[in-house]
C-alpha cells in the first residue's frame, strides 16, 4: 500500500544513502514472503507478511521478533528509525534500548486514527483511544527522541511525553506538484485518458478510500453541489470503501459526473491531475500532517477541508481556502460552491496556496532530518541536545 507516510520514508532513506550513510530498511512484504533488494541505493529487508483486511494491498509483519533482532545484530545501527510503535517497533525498540542504541519514533497516526478506521469501535472511541494513549506513553518515553510531521502534532505529543518532540515536515517535491504543465497538450490529454467532460470544472480528492478518510462526506456535499452548479468530481485512490463510494454516487443520479480512477502514482498523470482540478476537498479529521493539502497547496489549488489541528500549517482561513467544521456537509457545499462560482477568487487563493506551500521545501526537510539523525548518533540513547 502506498501512502504519504511510506513516501515519506522511502524519501528520507534515500536521500540519507547519497548523503552517503549506510542505511537499511525492514519492512513488510508486499508480495508476503521475505526477501532483499536493493533501491536507490538502501537495503530494503521484506519481512514474511500477511494481508491486512482493513486496507487494501497492504501487508502487516507479525512472528517476526527474532528476525528482527537478528538483521539488527548484523547491521549494528548507530540509530534505529521506528515508523511502527507495534508489531515491528516493538522489538526494535528492545534492542536499541538493550544496547545503548538511540532510538527515533516518528508518529504517523495517533489513537484517534484506530476508532476511526473501524467504525464498531466508535461507541467505546473514548475508551480505546485511552488505551492506545496508555501504552503510547510508554513507549514515547523510551525512544531518545520523538518526531511530528507538524508542529500542531507536536504540541499533542509534548504533552504526552518527557522526551524531545520535533517537528520535520514530509518532504513533498514541489518542482513535481507545481501549477504550469511541462507539455501544453497536457490537460486535454488527461481530460481524454481518465474520461472528464472538458467543459465542467473538477472537484478533486486525493485520498485512501476507507472509512476513517470520511470520504463519503466530500461525495455527499459534492452530490448537493451539483444541484446547482455544473461540476464534475475525481475520487483518486482506493480502498475498502471505493465500491460504496461509487454506490453513493450513482445513486445521486449524477454518477455520470463522477470518476474513480483508483491509485494514480506520483510519477505518471497525479501531478496533472490536480492541476486539472479547480479545488481541491478533504473530510478526513485524522491526518498527522496532509500530505494530499501540501501537494493540492504546491499546484496551486484553493482547498476546502474539514478542520484538523495539523492542517494549521498548510491551510489559511480565507487566504487559500476554508476550514469547515465536522460533520456540516451544508457549509462544506457552500465552500465549494463559492469558489467554482469565482474563478478570480479561486485562482487569488491558489495563488496563496503555493506560496504557502514554498514554506515547505523538500530539501529543507530532508536537511533537517539528517542533522537530527548526526546529533542523535554523536549524542547516544538519552541526548541532551537542543531542538
Amino acid at each position: 500500500m502506498i501512502s504519504g507516510a511510506a513516501l515519506g520514508v522511502q524519501k528520507f532513506a534515500e536521500h540519507m544513502a547519497i548523503r552517503g550513510h549506510k542505511v537499511v530498511v525492514l519492512a513488510a512484504s508486499e508480495r508476503k514472503r521475505p526477501y532483499v533488494c536493493e533501491e536507490s541505493g538502501v537495503k530494503v529487508i521484506r519481512l514474511r507478511s500477511w494481508a491486512n483486511r482493513l486496507r487494501v494491498n497492504q501487508t502487516f509483519v507479525a512472528f517476526s521478533r527474532e528476525k528482527i533482532l537478528g538483521e539488527l545484530r548484523g547491521f549494528q545501527p548507530d540509530v534505529i528509525h521506528s515508523h511502527d510503535p507495534l508489531l515491528m517497533g516493538r522489538p526494535a525498540l528492545l534492542y536499541g534500548n538493550r544496547n545503548q542504541i538511540p532510538v527515533v519514533f516518528t508518529a504517523h497516526a495517533l489513537p484517534w486514527a484506530v476508532s476511526e478506521t473501524v467504525r464498531e469501535l466508535r461507541p467505546i472511541r473514548k475508551l480505546i483511544e485511552a488505551m492506545f494513549w496508555t501504552y503510547g506513553r510508554w513507549y514515547l518515553n523510551r525512544c531518545s527522541i520523538v518526531i511530528a510531521p507538524t508542529e500542531a502534532i507536536a504540541a499533542i505529543l509534548r504533552a504526552r511525553t518527557d522526551r524531545p518532540v520535533v517537528s520535520i515536515s514530509n518532504p513533498v517535491d514541489v518542482g513535481v506538484f507545481k501549477r504550469e504543465p511541462d507539455l501544453d497538450s497536457e490537460r486535454e490529454m488527461l481530460f481524454r485518458r481518465f474520461g472528464l467532460a472538458p467543459d465542467l470544472p473538477v472537484i478533486l480528492t486525493v485520498s485512501r478510500l476507507d472509512a476513517d478518510k470520511n470520504v463519503e462526506a466530500v461525495i455527499q456535499a459534492a452530490i448537493k453541489v451539483m444541484e446547482s452548479v455544473p461540476v464534475q468530481v475525481l475520487v483518486v485512490g482506493d480502498g475498502t470503501q471505493k465500491q460504496q463510494l461509487i454506490r453513493q454516487a450513482e445513486a445521486s443520479g449524477f454518477g455520470q459526473r463522477f470518476h474513480f480512477p483508483g491509485f494514480v502514482a506520483q510519477d505518471r498523470d497525479l501531478p496533472g491531475l490536480y492541476r486539472l482540478a479547480s479545488v481541491f476537498v478533504t473530510a478526513s479529521e485524522i491526518e498527522t500532517q496532509g500530505i494530499a493539502l501540501l501537494e493540492a497547496a504546491a499546484s496551486g489549488l484553493p482547498i476546502v477541508a474539514v478542520q484538523a489541528e495539523c492542517f494549521e500549517e498548510i491551510l489559511q482561513e480565507g487566504v487559500n481556502g476554508y476550514k469547515v467544521p465536522r460533520n456540516d456537509i451544508d457549509q462544506l457545499c457552500e465552500r465549494i460552491a463559492r469558489l467554482l462560482e469565482n474563478p478570480d477568487l479561486a485562482r487569488q487563493m491558489g495563488s496563496a496556496a503555493r506560496s504557502i506551500s514554498a514554506q515547505h521545501p523538500a530539501q529543507t526537510a530532508l536537511d533537517k532530518y539528517e542533522k537530527l539523525m548526526r546529533r542523535i548518533s554523536e549524542a547516544g540513547p538519552d541526548p541532551e541536545i537542543e531542538i
